[in-house]
């Protein structure tokens, strides 16, 4: 008798096809009011869920005893309780090297698009604003040979600084929970304490995985000790930030 497996996001046909050969599969392409009661009746039998994008409570997976291994299609792993997980012995996979690359060249055009004003100017052309040359006031920032200073040196911390360093000759600080020789070496990076790093940058990247110690950890104090002129690019949760200092900075 196969094993059963509730997907609860729609993944591509060959991976759906594989998972059929070997388990037995019920799908949801996307959990909603309308189908969450029949989501969690399938959970009731099910060894196995694989998905992403949805909060996975304590109360559904207690309702879900057979359950061996749930798998998320992400890097973050925040819409699940690790310390549950402990208690009952489940496994839970996710996918951390996947979208390394691509999420770097998103971060990098954040850092682009905002220094040199990009979509500013274009909703700025577009609205028949553009009438002659520009003055100051809608003049970007030099990325080219600025000073990067990045919150966090994991995998697509360390993707960040390579475009930086090689492709635009930026300085390379960073901060950490450990330092990163590997990024030392290959980059000529710096490690600092996050103060002077905040105090020395001209962009800063906030980089970190959503826990309890780090949520909310970037504030009013943090902007304050950033330059008036720095860049702050957010690619991590939200909730890492607190919005309102963000807003007041």
């Amino acid at each position: 008798m196969k094993q059963r497996v509730v997907v609860y996001k729609k993944l591509p046909e060959h991976l759906m096809e594989q998972l059929r050969a070997e388990f037995d599969v019920t799908l949801f392409e996307r959990v909603n009011d309308g189908n969450r009661a029949a989501f969690l009746e399938a959970l009731k039998t099910a060894h196995g869920m694989i998905g992403a994008s949805l909060p996975i409570t304590n109360e559904m997976l207690d309702g879900a005893p057979e359950l061996k291994i749930a798998s998320t299609v992400s890097v973050g792993i925040d819409n699940f309780d690790l310390d549950y997980f402990k208690r009952r012995g489940l496994m839970l996979a996710h996918t951390p090297g996947v979208l390394t690359e691509a999420t770097a060249d998103t971060i990098f055009s954040l850092i682009l698009a905002s220094a040199r004003r990009v979509v500013e100017l274009a909703e700025f052309v577009k609205a028949g604003n553009w009438k002659g040359s520009i003055g100051e006031a809608h003049y970007g920032v030099n990325v080219h040979g600025k000073t990067l200073g990045l919150i966090g040196m994991g995998r697509i911390g360390s993707a960040v600084a390579r475009r930086a360093r090689h492709g635009f000759g930026m300085k390379i600080l960073y901060n950490n929970n450990r330092p990163n020789p590997e990024a030392e070496r290959e980059l000529d990076a710096t490690f600092l304490g996050k103060d002077e790093l905040l105090a020395q940058a001209d962009f800063v990247c906030l980089m970190l995985p959503l826990t309890p110690q780090t949520e909310k950890m970037f504030g009013a104090r943090e902007f304050g000790l950033m330059k008036r002129s720095a860049i702050f690019i957010n690619a991590s949760r939200g909730r890492i930030v607190d919005e309102a200092a963000l807003i007041k900075a």
